[in-house]
């Protein structure tokens, strides 16, 4: 194959700069020559102003870093902010080039993931699984609640790796999932020291229910939060009907929409008695 960087001012740079390292041996030199993804890193590199020179031999051995690099560039991604980074996390490095594989536009997400090691392994998890078409990607990287969806199973638990399908195909089970994922992620701690603790033990045993039974249809989901909002277990504590309380996340998840369109928060005390009694005595007729 013809070397087209070989007479070039960068081509001379990059002897001139490998030959001045650790790695001026004669067969790194060969290596050089014949490897063109590492001279077209190392110019990209250089056009962007990184400091290739203390990332030489990560670099010269690493194919998919060479690839990565390239491709990143290609999509006009600012190398220079994210090389540290790219260097020292090899899940962004193996995301960067499934997103390829799999032609997602990593212009648009990019920011994303790189700020998020938990949308990574989540790429990485439908990669593994098989679910690495274009669609499911980018329906991963697009969608909030489908993220939140996955964030929430491994808080309960819950095995990820069989429950993909049903999360691509059910909308609204993501929603309810997103509902116990918001009232997880939430600081009670402001409120009392063991405010909220009773609510989220009820809401993780609502997750591994949910997901452990068989109906999942849009009516299925909607009898499991009915009962996430009564409780779990023989001196479980029904939901109260106040702002963050477990009735109010189930209400403003959209499964149960009042003909108002009011959030929780902003309803009179009789419509939330009104809501709860809607949702726990829920029996899917």
């Amino acid at each position: 194959m013809q070397n087209t960087y070989r007479g070039s001012d960068a081509y001379e740079k990059i002897i001139i700069s490998l030959n001045a390292s650790d790695l001026n041996s004669a067969k790194n030199l060969r290596q050089l020559l014949d490897n063109c993804d590492f001279q077209q890193a190392i110019i990209v590199l250089d056009k962007t102003g990184v400091n290739f020179k203390r990332s030489w031999l990560g670099l010269f051995i690493n194919a998919d870093l060479q690839k990565v690099v390239i491709t990143l560039d290609q999509a006009g991604i600012n190398l220079k902010e994210s090389w540290q980074e790219l260097l020292s996390n090899p899940d962004l490095r193996k995301v960067v080039l499934v997103l390829t594989n799999a032609k997602v536009d990593l212009s648009i997400n990019w920011q994303q993931l790189l700020e998020s090691k938990s949308l990574q392994k989540m790429v990485l998890g439908f990669d593994e699984a098989g679910f690495n078409s274009t669609e499911n990607l980018q329906h991963l990287l697009e969608s909030a609640n489908l993220q939140k969806s996955l964030a929430v199973l491994n808080r309960a638990g819950v095995d990820v790796s069989g429950n993909y399908q049903a999360l691509l195909e059910k909308p609204y089970l993501q929603k309810a999932l997103a509902a116990a994922n918001d009232y997880l992620s939430y600081d009670f701690s402001r409120l009392g020291s063991s405010h909220g603790h009773h609510g989220k033990s009820q809401t993780k045993q609502f997750v591994r229910h949910l997901m452990a039974r068989e109906d999942k249809s849009e009516c299925g989901v909607k009898m499991e939060m009915s009962q996430w909002v009564k409780g779990y277990g023989t001196f479980a504590r029904s939901s109260s009907t106040q702002t963050l309380s477990r009735l109010d996340f189930a209400c403003d998840s959209g499964l149960f929409p009042n003909s108002s369109a009011t959030l929780f928060f902003a309803m009179s005390k009789v419509d939330r008695e009104a809501m709860k009694q809607e949702v726990v005595s829920f029996s899917g007729k």
